[in-house]
């Protein structure tokens, strides 16, 4: 997966451990980072539209494949779209629950890309991250998928 070096020297400068947004492929890439054995400190992270590479035939996604099954060490939330065409709702609540964040349906803004502007909702999802103590995010248990 490239970025990793970039990331991790990213990571290494930071002051106090950061809070990650990360949209569609980034939180994968997020995921795929701590997989590899990713340890730098982060206070917690935002995953927007992260898209279900598993179940999409897209090629050019296959690299991200699969997706990981792993706790976060990190308070962080999910954040989904009720009509995304590269993850459903049920499937982006059942990785929310393995991963053990919290989940957001951001309703219908499909896969949110940066044609929606600015965006205050998602500064709300953010700022229980910010917090010392990460307080105001709920885990979750993975449901089953149906």
């Amino acid at each position: 997966m490239t970025g990793a070096p970039r990331r991790d020297e990213a990571l290494a400068e930071a002051t106090e451990p950061p809070v990650l947004v990360a949209h569609s492929l980034g939180c994968l890439a997020v995921l795929h980072w701590l997989a590899a054995g990713g340890d730098r400190p982060v206070r917690g992270a935002l995953f927007v539209t992260p898209p279900d590479v598993e179940e999409n035939p897209e090629p050019a996604l296959a690299g991200f494949a699969p997706i990981p099954r792993l706790r976060l060490p990190f308070p962080a939330v999910v954040a989904a779209s009720a009509n995304d065409r590269w993850m459903t709702p049920a499937r982006a609540r059942y990785f929310a629950g393995v991963w053990g964040a919290g989940f957001a349906d951001i309703g219908l803004v499909g896969h949110l890309t940066g044609a929606h502007g600015p965006w205050p909702e998602g500064e709300k999802l953010v700022a229980p991250l910010l917090r010392e103590d990460g307080s105001g995010i709920e885990k979750r248990k993975a449901p089953e998928l149906t």
